[in-house]
């Protein structure tokens, strides 16, 4: 997935202690603060203990999750907000470098809560910022733009160019996610302006980076790799392993399309040696996208081979990073999360109307007492009918969740199909003009392939899945059409999900003109007319 995760490193630079310029000052810094640690006072050690989940950050260890869960734990005890913010704040980060999103989400909330009630604005833009990516790392576009969008809005209000900046390069990143290129490019020429302005090398390189990976998606390739050159020239003194293995993907993507296929080679060696140099978590997003236009690559150059196994080791890392569970868990953990605020604030206006009633009863008789017990009673109503709306709004937001990743795993699942169909096409070709043991070879790689393609165990996860969130829907169609076929019905509800008929045929190893006809059969079943909409007329199920 082009450029998944690229914050992390635009991230760090704002973290308070990665100003360490070098391993043994950082090393220094690390051992002063464990000696301090030995000897405060206990309600002194959130603070320190907080320091050091930041300083282990850049590696995503499991001791910055320990050092901030014991500062947590501290603050709680010592009543201490900001260090208790400061705490869930650095669990949320390491989670998500670590990919447990519902956890991240889980302190990213609770951190929120608490800056709010303290009202710390640079801590409530943080947290919207750090929340904002968990929506982009597991593709949520809508909710990551939402957030990135009120996190630009609060940098603009203090006149923080450089966040600003920073801001400017995130709804960029969320916008190329969303495949708006024109609006991508818009973002990152503002933060690349904001940035030379300030004189942020860093951020400049990341801008002109993102500027380079954009203009390859739309075809200027000389373009994008006179960016992509500036923005290794700015990173050359930089020590961030991690941006300059972007860096070098990007090139290297940008080479492939051009068909310099040697240098292409090189840059992607260039980016994996970089990757391998890094401890960090987040280096698996970076071999995503080594893998990802390696594979790309290979299939340009011919080497079929290569090319399935890149795309092969690809998909393996892309689904222990982005599975069904771990995004159903975020689904499940938000839901869980606004239900219990939402039954804090009623417990608190509860306890709150039981202090005025008394304090009424004590100076108020007769007819104020009727004004009083009117009023409540309307209160009572009106929350409740406040709580009514939000419980719709809630309900809607997750199955809008729920529909937004079935799309997105069928978009996978197509995306999948589409290279293993090319790759077997070429194969064939190939194997019509081979003869001997090399036939033999082709033929059995050939084979084996169609096999993967046509033994699919995604499709039938996803089929069931769909099947699972969208009960109601197949109660209410099956009612009235009772006689629909298993391919009709799940015809139905990938038309539902606004899937295309390229996508679909690409999910379901089938031919568009199948798909076609398809729906032609489907519109004639349902007994609609040429004008009727078929995917309004099943979303009215």
């Amino acid at each position: 997935m082009p450029g998944k995760l690229r914050w992390t490193i635009a991230l760090l630079s704002i973290i308070s202690l990665c100003a360490l310029s070098s391993m043994s000052e950082a090393q220094v810094a690390l051992d002063s603060l464990e000696a301090r640690l030995a000897s405060a006072e206990e309600r002194d050690k959130a603070t320190i203990l907080n320091q050091l989940a930041d300083a282990h950050q850049e590696t995503a260890s499991g001791k910055a999750i320990q050092y901030a869960e014991s500062a947590l734990k501290i603050s709680r005890k010592y009543k201490d907000r900001k260090n208790e913010a400061y705490a869930l704040r650095n669990l949320c980060l390491n989670y998500l470098y670590n990919d447990v999103y519902h956890q991240a989400l889980s302190n990213g909330l609770a951190a929120l809560d608490i800056y709010e009630d303290l009202g710390d604005v640079t801590g409530i833009a943080y947290m919207l910022s750090t929340l904002g990516w968990v929506y982009y790392d597991i593709e949520n576009t809508d909710l990551a733009l939402e957030y990135h969008q009120r996190v630009l809005e609060i940098y603009q209000e203090l006149g923080d160019k450089e966040n600003v900046a920073f801001s400017y390069n995130s709804l960029g990143l969320v916008h190329s996610l969303k495949k708006e290129y024109g609006k991508a490019l818009d973002f990152y020429q503002r933060s690349l302006n904001l940035a030379e302005e300030t004189g942020e090398a860093i951020r400049a390189s990341t801008a002109h980076s993102n500027l380079g990976m954009t203009y390859t998606a739309l075809g200027s390739y000389d373009l994008a790799l006179e960016h992509l050159q500036k923005a290794l020239e700015l990173r050359e003194k930089d020590s961030g392993v991690l941006s300059k293995a972007e860096i070098w993907n990007q090139m290297g993507q940008a080479f492939t399309r051009k068909r310099n296929f040697a240098e292409a080679e090189e840059a992607f060696a260039k980016a994996r040696a970089f990757i391998e140099q890094s401890a960090s978590n987040a280096s698996k997003e970076k071999l995503m996208d080594n893998l990802e236009f390696s594979a790309q690559l290979y299939a340009a150059k011919g080497d079929f081979k290569k090319a399935y196994e890149a795309s092969r080791e690809y998909s393996l890392i892309r689904n222990s990073i982005l599975s069904e569970e771990k995004t159903s868990k975020l689904a499940e953990m938000r839901l869980i999360y606004e239900t219990e605020k939402r039954e804090n604030e009623i417990a608190l206006l509860e306890n709150q109307k039981k202090i005025d009633r008394l304090i009424r009863n004590g100076s108020i008789v007769g007819f104020c007492l009727f004004i009083v017990i009117g009023y409540l009673t309307y209160s009572k109503l009106k929350s409740k009918n406040r709580q009514v709306r939000l419980e719709k709004e809630r309900l809607k937001d997750k199955l809008d969740f729920k529909n937004n990743e079935l799309t997105t795993f069928g978009l996978h699942i197509a995306q999948r199909n589409e290279i293993l169909r090319e790759f077997v096409s070429s194969l064939k070709l190939i194997q019509s003009n081979a003869s001997g043991e090399t036939e033999l070879k082709l033929r059995n790689l050939t084979q084996r392939i169609e096999q993967s393609r046509v033994s699919n165990e995604e499709l039938e996860t996803f089929h069931l899945n769909v099947e699972k969130e969208h009960k109601n829907f197949f109660y209410n169609l099956l009612k009235q059409f009772p006689d629909l076929t298993e391919h009709e019905k799940r015809l139905s509800a990938q038309l539902r999900l606004n899937l295309s008929n390229k996508d679909i045929a690409a999910i379901n190893n089938i031919s568009v003109k199948s798909v076609e006809m398809a729906r032609y059969r489907l519109r004639k079943r349902f007994g609609l007319d040429h004008k009727d909409s078929l995917t309004d007329f099943l979303k009215s199920f």
